[in-house]
C-alpha cells in the first residue's frame, strides 16, 4: 500500500480518483470534492494544491470524472446523483459552473471534444440514466449552456447512460 487517505466527512468514495496536472481530486459518497497535492508520499490533504478549498456538491458522483488542461487552467467535469453536471477549476476548487440535466438522474462521467485536441467543437456530453425515456445533452464547457440534446421530447428516449458517455 504506497498510501491512503479519509475524507473530511468520515465517508468513502466509490469512485476512483481522478488524476490531474495540479492534483489528485477524489468524490466521496457525502458529494465533497476532495484534493491532495500530487507526489510520491501523497502530500497533504485535504489541502490538495496550493489555494485549494473542498467544494460540498451535495450528492455523490459513481464515476472517475476527468479533468482537462485548458489553456485558463484544467477543469474538473464531475458528473452527480441529483442529476447535475458540473465545471471545478481544477487549481482552486471553485465552482465554475452547474447544469441540470432532465430528466434528473446520472451515474456515467461526462465525455468532452475540444478544438483544443482536435475536434470540430467544443463540448461536454452528458447523458441521464433514469429507467427509460433518457437523453444525451451536449453542453458549453465554458458556460455550462444547452448545446443541444438527443431525446425527450424531440426525439424518442433512450436507455439509461451508465458508463462514461461517448459522443458520436
Amino acid at each position: 500500500l504506497r498510501w491512503k487517505y479519509s475524507t473530511s466527512t468520515a465517508t468513502t468514495g466509490v469512485a476512483p480518483p481522478t488524476v490531474g496536472l495540479e492534483g489528485v481530486l477524489s468524490v466521496d459518497n457525502a458529494g465533497e470534492i476532495q484534493a491532495m497535492t500530487r507526489s510520491v508520499t501523497g502530500g497533504p490533504w485535504p489541502a490538495g494544491p496550493p489555494g485549494w478549498n473542498p467544494l460540498v456538491l451535495g450528492s455523490p458522483s459513481q464515476s472517475r470524472n476527468p479533468i482537462v488542461p485548458f489553456g485558463g487552467g484544467s477543469r474538473f467535469f464531475a458528473t452527480t446523483q441529483d442529476g447535475r453536471v458540473h465545471s471545478i477549476d481544477n487549481a482552486t476548487g471553485a465552482l465554475d459552473w452547474s447544469r441540470a440535466l432532465v430528466p434528473a438522474a446520472t451515474n456515467g462521467a461526462p465525455a468532452g471534444i475540444f478544438s483544443a485536441f482536435g475536434g470540430q467543437h467544443d463540448a461536454i456530453f452528458a447523458g441521464t440514466s433514469t429507467a427509460d425515456n433518457n437523453a444525451m445533452h451536449a453542453l458549453d464547457p465554458a458556460t455550462g449552456a444547452l448545446l443541444a440534446s438527443f431525446g425527450p421530447p424531440l426525439n424518442p428516449g433512450i436507455g439509461p447512460i451508465l458508463g462514461m458517455a461517448r459522443p458520436p
